[in-house]
């Protein structure tokens, strides 16, 4: 337990660092996902893609986090339903910890922001909409704010 809240309490203070840089990095330099011993995670997802050439979308794909406690299955229906209705490539995701992704010691937004940052380079995913529902929506806050 002494070492989770000591992970837990770097994680707070990377965060807040975070917060910091965030306002002076230039627009086009990205946060590396392999920087402060961070150890890449590869998590668990579904994803909804419809088949056929007329139905792909050319829209980048969606990203959905669930909330705390919660997994990618929560988001299955809406999933089916965003890419029935726009033919984009969606994919509900469980954060670390949650569901059927690795499940490690360390916890934090800064980490499931990273988290989120490996997924799109594991998939090639240059551009995204990111979604996400209470710790799911401050998770891709987060990256939005390491991508300023």
């Amino acid at each position: 337990m002494e070492c989770v809240l000591r992970s837990t309490s770097r994680c707070l203070s990377f965060h807040s660092h975070i917060t910091r840089l965030a306002v002076t990095q230039p627009k086009n330099r990205q946060l590396s996902t392999k920087s402060q011993g961070y150890e890449p995670i590869s998590m668990a997802y579904t994803s909804f893609q419809q088949t056929g050439p007329e139905k792909i979308s050319k829209e980048p794909p969606v990203i959905i986090m669930h909330g705390l406690m919660g997994s990618k299955t929560n988001w299955k229906s809406l999933g089916k339903a965003i890419n029935a209705k726009t033919g984009r490539h969606v994919y509900t995701v469980d954060a670390r910890n949650h569901g059927d992704s690795p499940h490690t010691s360390q916890f934090c937004y800064p980490l499931l922001a990273k988290d989120i940052l490996f997924f799109l380079e594991e998939h090639s995913i240059s551009k995204a909409v990111l979604m996400g529902h209470s710790m799911g929506g401050r998770a891709v806050m987060s990256v939005a704010l390491m991508q300023v």
